[in-house]
């Protein structure tokens, strides 16, 4: 249960990357470009990056108070969420009170 908690902790409040930090992928040979903007007081980074197999792809990071809060991925025009920080909230809040109510029961 403790590790649940601590989970919990560190994705509500760990940094996980920073804007800044996805600068560095520019010195990267498959890394074409990387673009900031923000909209409604979140900064969005678009990376751009060709795939192995020859694809370009592009990243949207999206960062509200300094936190990455969602990841997405657009290759060939599919969207896909790799990553949000809500739903994974939600999944660890789950296991506590699935927890909870085992050992309760």
């Amino acid at each position: 249960m403790i590790e649940l908690i601590e989970k919990l902790f560190e994705e509500t409040y760990s940094l996980k990357l920073t804007p800044q930090t996805l600068l560095t992928n520019l010195n990267l040979p498959n890394y074409t470009r990387v673009n900031f903007e923000k909209v409604n007081e979140v900064i969005i980074a678009h990376t751009f990056c060709y795939l192995q197999d020859g694809l370009e792809a592009e990243y949207r990071y999206y960062f509200k108070d300094d936190l990455l809060y969602k990841l997405e991925s657009i290759i060939q025009e599919e969207r896909k969420t790799i990553y949000d920080r809500e739903v994974e909230k939600q999944k660890l809040m789950s296991q506590i009170i699935g927890h909870k109510v085992k050992k309760n029961a």
